[in-house]
């Protein structure tokens, strides 16, 4: 509609530039101008159509916040006040001050239980008031309801039974999870806590505790029934490329590139730049050390650990290294395909699972998909450490930011989740209808 005005405007100007062009007492500016002006329109309408386009991007945003806010409480509330307070909240959150005539409207239907939100405004144009387009309307419509029998994508899974504070954020941490569902399998009244301005937040999931939030800013609120998962992959077992030794304990201080293969002793890295060529990585009875290093490319990796001190400790807190690693897809990695680390749960010869009990990631930036699997252990992310899988999971007895962001991605209602640990859940959570 925008554009069509544009046309209508341009073609009303039309005889009167023949008319200028065919005239004889015209002169070089005269023309200059008026072949200027099908530019001005065009960069006008570009900068204008920018503005409508961000003040709508915003506009979804607010009606989507409002939706989810209202819709909890939409199935008793009237029309009337239904609307007005749909323009209340609406108007509370969305500040757009070239915005005007704002329109809002709230409408619930019983029958399927949706609460539909439609929001209008004009925003005040600049370059193209001059032709008499003075304003752009746009508009948003968002659909919310609460969750019945829904499958989503777990995201985090942390698996200690029953010790205090197994998800914990502190100084300033955060957590972000996106489509999916938060599982704490730890029945105990401080299972999950957020310290100092610290946050746990789930945008369009779901939080499953069988325990109690201690306190802090956790959202949304936990499920009132909620049981346990099981892990579905403690019964991996290792590949048989574990029992054969490729290489001696090795020490990395200088920029390599590395191959697939089982690595005894443990894998110790001090150099500024590894690179990993793809396939599976087993190290055995040792740690997965980091230090000093300010880039590692793992593109297509898996690393399975196993074994006497089998566990991470990837520091790149010296240079804010980054961490680029993607997870072994291929065929060849059988069972482990999609895992970024697996930490393997297989018992020695006398019945114990002897393995380290903690695994860090300090100043590292990693932005992936895929898997970290770390059952029977704490993961700390410390120094800053900014770690986001889109889409991805975590498997912990502990999952412990302290001072580091963690941002985990999931897929709702898909057969084809890249990830396969899901659970279905009645739930009464808020969700948008996508």
């Amino acid at each position: 509609m925008y554009f069509a005005r544009i046309a209508n405007h341009s073609r009303r100007l039309g005889p009167c530039i023949s008319n200028l062009l065919t005239s004889e007492q015209g002169n070089v500016a005269t023309i200059f101008a008026i072949a200027l002006l099908p530019l001005i329109l065009a960069v006008g309408g570009a900068v204008d159509y920018s503005s409508a386009n961000s003040v709508r991007t915003d506009m979804q945003k607010s009606l989507d916040s409002v939706a989810l806010r209202m819709v909890k409480t939409a199935a008793d509330a009237q029309s009337d006040a239904l609307a007005a307070d749909a323009k209340s909240f609406f108007t509370a959150v969305f500040n757009r001050p070239n915005a005007e005539s704002i329109q809002v409207s709230a409408q619930y239907d019983s029958g399927t239980g949706i609460l539909a939100l439609t929001s209008s405004a004009d925003v005040k144009t600049s370059l193209m008031n001059i032709i008499g387009l003075p304003y752009i309307n746009v508009t948003a419509v968002s659909k919310a309801k609460l969750g019945g029998s829904r499958t989503w994508q777990v995201c985090v899974l942390v698996t200690h039974p029953d010790a205090g504070h197994t998800l914990l954020v502190k100084n300033q941490a955060s957590i972000d999870f996106h489509n999916c569902m938060v599982q704490v399998n730890t029945e105990n009244w401080d299972a999950v806590e957020a310290r100092d301005t610290s946050y746990i937040h789930s945008v369009n999931g779901v939080n499953c505790f069988t325990g109690d939030i201690h306190y802090g800013d956790v959202t949304p609120p936990k499920e009132p029934t909620c049981t346990m998962l099981p892990d579905p992959y403690e019964s991996f077992t290792l590949p048989a490329a574990a029992s054969v030794c490729d290489f001696p304990k090795q020490t990395i201080n200088t920029t390599t590139t590395l191959n697939p293969g089982t690595y005894c002793g443990g894998l110790n890295i001090t150099a500024a730049e590894v690179t990993f060529n793809p396939g599976l990585y087993v190290i055995k009875d040792g740690e997965f050390k980091v230090q000093n290093t300010k880039t590692i490319t793992a593109p297509g990796v898996t690393f399975v650990l196993t074994g006497k001190n089998a566990s991470l400790d990837i520091d790149m807190s010296k240079y804010g290294g980054t961490f680029n690693i993607t997870p072994n897809t291929s065929s060849a990695a059988g069972q482990y395909a999609g895992f970024l680390f697996f930490l393997d749960q297989t018992p020695d010869s006398s019945g114990k699972k002897s393995k380290g009990d903690k695994s860090y990631l300090s100043g590292v930036t990693m932005k992936s998909n895929g898997i970290i699997y770390l059952r029977g252990q704490a993961l700390n992310l410390n120094d800053g450490s900014d770690i986001t899988l889109d889409t991805g999971s975590i498997i912990a007895d502990y999952i412990l930011p302290d001072d580091g962001k963690l941002n985990l991605h999931g897929t709702v209602n898909s057969p084809t989740a890249a990830m396969g640990m899901k659970k279905s859940i009645a739930s009464n959570t808020p969700a948008l209808l996508q």
